[in-house]
This record gives structure tokens, sequence and C-alpha cells, in this order.
């Protein structure tokens, strides 16, 4: 941004004063997302109270209480 300044002929005094207000813009902009995450972090967690809190067994675990297995001829298997 400082050298952009110079390319366009302001006098030292300016560049100073735009380059120090651009990078504070910048600060303020950076502030304002990392607000802005937290705060849909946290309503995030506001509007999810009932998820469960861990994993309760993989994919096979899931299918496998869903329905039994069954032998090639389409008779159940035992469950073990």
């Amino acid at each position: 941004m400082h050298a952009a300044a110079e390319d366009a002929g302001l006098p030292p005094g300016q560049v100073d004063a735009v380059t120090d207000s651009y990078a504070a813009a910048q600060l303020d902009g950076l502030r304002a997302a990392i607000l802005a995450t937290g705060g849909i972090t946290l309503a995030s967690f506001l509007v999810t109270p009932h998820l469960p809190a861990g994993r309760s067994g993989g994919a096979r675990d899931a299918g496998a209480s869903r329905r039994p297995r069954r032998h090639g001829d389409g008779t159940p298997s035992p469950t073990s």
C-alpha cells in the first residue's frame, strides 16, 4: 500500500496517513471477522443442545442393529 501511494504521487505525510489508515482498517476487519466467527460458534451450541456427546459405534454396528444378518439362503444368522 505504501508503494502504491508513493507511485500515485502523494506527499510523504499523506502516504504515511493513508498507510496507517489502511493498516487500521485491516485490523478492524480482522477483529470483526474473528468476533463474528466466535459468535456464530457460540450460537451453534445454543441451537444444538441434544446432539450426542460421542460416537456410539462404527457404521457396521449401526447397520447391524437395524436389520439382522442373514445367511445366503435367507435365514437369519444367530446373534453373537
